[in-house]
């Protein structure tokens, strides 16, 4: 008789580029999910670099909302400057995480290379 084997799927069941990758793609969530459960250390390094990067997002994200009421017009333009460097940058963490390339962002590469030691 066959045996099935049932496991629970979970980031240990995923190569290592996408789980790097998905901690991009699912931004904070995605961080705190695979830096508290993998115990690659390629892993756990695009995990803290995505939380880590989605905290100074959300930091930029409040200040041009706090301040934009304040000066609309010049803050809009630059918020839209903002968001497409995020977006390209999201883009570019995700694929070079999937490409099994370990990427630093300055200073948060860093800072998440020493907290997860």
């Amino acid at each position: 008789m066959n045996e099935e084997k049932t496991t629970t799927p979970g980031p240990e069941h995923l190569s290592p580029n996408v789980a790097a990758a998905l901690c991009y793609f699912l931004w904070m969530v995605g961080g705190i999910v695979f830096y508290l459960t993998s115990k690659n250390e390629y892993v756990r390094f695009h995990a803290m670099q995505s939380l880590l990067f989605s905290a100074a997002i959300a930091v930029i994200y409040v200040f041009l909302m706090v301040f934009g009421f304040m000066l609309w017009f010049l803050l809009g333009i630059v918020s839209i400057l903002i968001y497409t460097a995020v977006f390209a940058v999201w883009l570019l963490l995700m694929i070079k995480a999937y490409q099994g390339e370990k990427f630093k962002l300055p200073y948060l590469g860093q800072m998440a290379e020493k907290l997860i030691k």
